[in-house]
């Protein structure tokens, strides 16, 4: 049984893709999504027929870009209401 968890062991899990942790019990997908979800349990998005998010990857962005851009904003003096 090395390797693979009890319910795994007892169920015959077959090779299938193993449920995510912060994803179970398997009930209330909504809920687990919004609250408990990480971005590497979602493999593709795709808003109004157009691919966000291939493959765990998004389409289309530069992560550096972002990630400067990010860090310039924050540096930039902000409003207060």
């Amino acid at each position: 049984m090395a390797g693979t968890c009890l319910a795994c062991h007892q169920n015959g899990c077959r090779g299938r893709r193993p449920g995510r942790p912060e994803l179970a019990p398997r009930f209330d997908w909504v809920g687990k999504v919004v609250f408990n979800g990480r971005p590497e349990n979602i493999d593709a998005v795709s808003v109004d027929g157009r691919p966000l998010k291939l493959d765990g990857r998004l389409v289309g962005v530069d992560p550096g870009c972002v990630v400067r851009e990010a860090e310039a904003a924050a540096g930039r003096p902000r409003a207060t209401g």
